[in-house]
């Protein structure tokens, strides 16, 4: 009976390592299926990331586009504004020039426009800027006093006599 046991035995033995033998080919075939299914979702997320890139770049360079328009605007408004600027104030210096015509003085135009005597003196000499920098001069070439916002001094000389 020794021989009998023996080969039971081996027999179980052989049943035992083919089961472990298959056991470790199911293992390493679904680690192969996990591997293939983050292999794919790695190349999903790689693809996204890349479309979002090339989105972020694309609207980057909208964006650049949009701005440039917008500073060409806004170099267009200024020198419009700077151009109609210029017209009113050649308006104004010719209304002031009328008005010293008619023997006003110019505290006389100061008291009636609520100019200072200075802001009258400014308009009357002052000459439109030929460029953004540019000196203003007369015929003689001396300086002429810039053009000045009125508003702004008329309060500035207002809220000193107050004090």
């Amino acid at each position: 009976m020794p021989g009998k046991n023996r080969g039971t035995r081996i027999g179980g033995a052989k049943d035992v390592v083919r089961a472990q033998v298959e056991r470790a080919r199911a293992r390493m075939d679904q680690r192969r299926a996990d591997q293939k299914i983050r292999d794919r979702r790695v190349s999903a997320a790689v693809k996204q990331f890349a479309t979002a890139s090339a989105a972020v770049t694309a609207r980057e360079e909208a964006r650049d586009r949009q701005v440039i328009e917008l500073q060409q605007q806004i170099q267009a408004a200024h020198a419009a504004a700077a151009a109609a600027i210029t017209e009113l104030r050649v308006q104004q210096r010719t209304a002031l020039t009328l008005m010293k015509e008619q023997g006003q003085t110019d505290s006389d135009i100061a008291e009636l426009l609520d100019l200072t005597t200075r802001q009258v003196r400014q308009l009357l000499v002052g000459s439109p800027r030929t460029s953004p920098g540019a000196e203003p001069s007369t015929k003689s070439g001396r300086p002429v006093a810039e053009p000045v916002d009125l508003r702004r001094e008329t309060l500035t000389e207002e809220s000193q006599s107050w004090a």
